[in-house]
């Protein structure tokens, strides 16, 4: 290191950091030589109230340009709130002599128990989907909530469909708190390298709580000039929501995942069945669109031993297939345009990964055909493609596939 020139060559040096503070000792004089940043200084205590311990290495390479984006975004989104909120109190009656503090505490009520019908809704229809694709809901989440603050808009200026109005926005506000609470939990753990979880959401928290504290002081500036003109406030707001959205979108595009989902492990497995190489993180978060539909044969993994019962014939083929797949941890069964697997209880990641690579091989090499040929050269693919992933940085310890929590046991060989 050029800093080390100095040193006379039989002084032995040693150096630690931390953040952006690195130091330098003598250890044979026993004293410090160069420190190289200051603990006291205001970037230092900035860096250290807002950032976790340890940044950069103790995040992802990801980090900055994501929370870059998502403190613009949360800034526009805060400004846009006081405008939501603004309407509602214009609703319920807030400088109006014939409101009664009786109706807008009914109208309040009503407004957050559909909301909170909304939540206890949403999360049980896609709770199970919300880790598997985080960068769409996470988009699909602020959509929602922009949605949310342009009803309150229109809630009051349109007395007669007050009620109706804000309770719809509510709900839809509910489904941005399930889905952005899940899905920022996600990138939260993604970002954290060091077994910092906590320490990475605390300080997204403090972000969070930052920006909102300015938005709300610039918010207070704002919203005298607009007054009540209508149609600064709609400028304002559009203005705003755009700027929002495009943020957004700026943000969850940075975010490289190095974890499998249905739509990245396609990616890699296609490519790496028609090339032979795979794909590192960093390039399938360039092929991965946001939201993505599989129009192809559908593989159902996870799924309960019925789904492959319908007819004695069924129950033939699936005692067949029970008795000679005995070196597979899985059954997959093709059912006409479905590929259904079932999992053994023993089941771990690298089979649940197997099982979708034997599927995504049946729909590219084998036509949707299994046979023992087939198998052969699909088992030997697997195992080079296992060991490429982990060579380009893809976690294999666990996934986001998807898979249902069905598994069965054999508890019985009789003849």
């Amino acid at each position: 290191m050029s800093e080390f020139n100095t040193i006379p060559p039989k002084t032995l040096l040693a150096y630690e950091k931390c953040g952006t503070i690195r130091r330098e000792f003598d250890i044979k004089e026993g004293k410090r030589v160069l420190t190289v940043g200051n603990s006291w200084s205001l970037k230092q205590i900035l860096y250290e109230a807002f950032l976790p311990e340890g940044y950069p290495s103790s995040v992802s390479q990801d980090y900055l340009k994501y929370q870059v984006w998502d403190t613009l975004q949360a800034l526009c989104s805060s400004i846009s709130g006081m405008l939501s909120t603004k309407a509602v109190l214009k609703g319920v009656g807030v400088g109006e002599a014939t409101a009664t503090a009786t109706s807008a505490t009914m109208q309040w009520v009503l407004r957050d128990g559909a909301g909170m019908l909304g939540n206890i809704a949403f999360a049980w229809l896609q709770g199970s989907n919300l880790d598997c694709n985080a960068k769409t809901w996470r988009l699909v989440a602020d959509i929602l909530n922009d949605a949310a603050i342009f009803l309150d808009i229109i809630a009051g200026s349109s007395p007669q469909y007050f009620l109706p109005l804000i309770c719809t926005a509510s709900v839809s506000r509910a489904v941005v708190g399930v889905a952005g609470g899940a899905t920022r939990a996600a990138v939260r753990q993604h970002q954290a390298r060091r077994d910092n979880l906590g320490d990475v959401s605390a300080k997204d928290g403090s972000q969070e709580t930052a920006v909102s504290l300015f938005g709300m002081i610039l918010g207070m500036f704002i919203t005298p000039l607009i007054g009540d003109s209508s149609f600064y406030t709609w400028l304002l707001f559009l203005l705003l929501t755009f700027a929002h959205l495009f943020f957004n979108y700026k943000a969850v595009t940075t975010i490289v995942m190095d974890k499998l989902n249905r739509q990245r492990a396609d990616i890699v497995i296609q490519h790496f069945l028609s090339s032979g190489d795979v794909l590192s993180p960093v390039e399938v978060s360039k092929r991965e669109k946001l939201f993505y539909i599989d129009t192809s044969t559908k593989v159902l993994l996870g799924e309960s031993l019925s789904s492959l019962i319908g007819s004695d014939k069924d129950s033939k083929i699936l005692y067949s297939l029970m008795s000679n797949n005995q070196k597979e941890k899985y059954i997959l069964s093709v059912k006409g345009k479905q590929m259904v697997i079932v999992y053994q209880q023993d089941a771990g990641p690298s089979d649940i990964l197997k099982s979708y690579f034997h599927a995504i091989y049946l729909k590219t090499r084998g036509n949707g055909v299994d046979s023992s040929f087939v198998y052969t050269q699909m088992n030997e693919s697997f195992k080079i493609f296992e060991k490429q992933l982990t060579k380009k940085g893809w976690i294999t310890s666990h996934h986001l596939l998807g898979q249902k929590e069905w598994r069965f046991e054999i508890v019985s060989k009789g003849s």
